[in-house]
């Protein structure tokens, strides 16, 4: 089984559960709206308000202990539960407001369920709690979406190359790192959309980050004050994650590289290329061949099979001049993938092909270490002026 077809798995299996979690929050927040919705509500008596207290993990902790009577169709009842779900807090000054608002022989209003009347409740709030888990499991469903979406972008890119090197390259047919060839206007271009999916990883992966930041600060602070009252906290959390993940896709849109777009005119005999770093346009009288040689990989090294340079696709014109087309990705596909790329567009044009990638020198030449340096400047060089070929 080749990695993509892991990573896949991993990432639904990681969603499967993460999901479990969150689907079980979820439902307990549905269950309490449902509660809410519900309930009615009804005067009741207060007969006691204390405070409950023990001790915690890192100090004494407290909660509100409210006694009421009430009655439903003729029938007594009494509760002590002043909200659903809420438990133990290390916040005394809350409690005791809490407390102290509800002293005895006062009247006040509660509300029942009327599938349970013994059931009842001074605040209908929906407990903090769930705000929180809800939150916690954010980040988590974001790397499981995030791993699931880049396993489908390298299978999908998998089938692509395999399409495209088991057939001929003709209209229709999708070349891998770079885009869909397909007739337009008596000739043959070749262009890439806009990239989406980059943009669509940055805001799931800065909506995860935010929350994840989010859980981290809002900790602290539940520490301190605990979970009673800080919905509101929570809820701005979640607003924030949410801006950070927008922000964050908007900025990758905007500084996604445009690819540079190929168009073949086969009727008048003409080449043009149009992309943000350059504007080329050439007549088939004044090209000599079509090109495959290497040049400095202009992207960031992603894995082992990666190579320090990546081939490159291009003209040699009858003036003697060499112009870049498209750099293909830097490993043993791409070589294969833009040496089948070369031949197409060498066939579509009819012109003929050549192959200039060198092999590996066997014996490297001494070089001392300013010369390395020059050289790594050189290179780098080379390899920002055809960032928009790739």
């Amino acid at each position: 089984m080749n990695k993509p077809a892991l990573l896949m798995i991993a990432a639904l299996i990681w969603c499967a559960l993460v999901g479990k979690f969150a689907a079980s929050v979820v439902w307990q927040a549905v269950n309490h709206q449902k509660i809410q919705v519900r309930s009615q509500e009804i005067p009741a008596s207060i007969i006691s308000s204390r405070i409950l207290q023990k001790d915690g993990r890192s100090g004494r902790i407290y909660t509100p202990q409210i006694n009421y009577k009430y009655n439903v169709k003729g029938k007594s009842y009494s509760s002590k539960q002043y909200s659903y779900g809420m438990g133990f807090t290390s916040n005394y000054k809350l409690v005791r407001e809490i407390a102290e608002a509800y002293p005895p022989g006062q009247t006040i209003k509660v509300f029942y369920d009327p599938l349970d009347p013994a059931r009842a409740a001074i605040d209908l709030q929906m407990p903090t709690r769930l705000y929180f888990l809800m939150l916690f499991t954010q980040p988590f469903l974001a790397v499981g979406v995030l791993g699931f979406f880049i396993s489908l972008g390298l299978f999908i890119t998998q089938i692509r190359k395999r399409t495209f090197l088991s057939q001929d390259m003709s209209s229709g047919c999708y070349i891998p790192g770079w885009g869909l060839l397909q007739n337009e206007m008596g000739g043959f271009v070749i262009g890439r959309d806009p990239n989406l999916a980059g943009p669509a990883k940055a805001l799931l992966a800065g909506y995860g980050l935010g929350c994840f930041v989010s859980i981290f600060a809002l900790g602290l602070q539940f520490r301190e004050h605990g979970f009673t009252g800080q919905a509101t906290s929570i809820k701005a959390a979640f607003a924030f994650s949410a801006m950070i993940g927008l922000a964050t896709g908007f900025v990758r849109f905007l500084t996604q590289t445009k690819p540079a777009r190929l168009y073949l005119d086969t009727a008048l005999g003409k080449l043009s290329l149009d992309g943000p770093g350059r504007e080329v346009k050439l007549n088939f009288k004044e090209i000599a061949s079509w090109t495959l040689e290497q040049v400095p990989n202009p992207r960031p090294v992603k894995s082992e099979t990666d190579m320090p340079n990546a081939p490159l696709v291009g003209v040699h014109t009858v003036y003697g001049k060499d112009i870049p087309i498209h750099i293909f990705s830097a490993n043993a596909d791409g070589f294969k993938i833009a040496n089948k790329t070369g031949q197409g567009l060498a066939r579509l044009t009819r012109k003929p092909f050549s192959r200039t990638v060198r092999p590996p020198e066997t014996a490297p030449q001494p070089i001392d270490l300013g010369q390395a340096r020059e050289l790594a400047i050189e290179q780098t060089r080379k390899a920002r002026r055809l960032w928009d070929l790739t």
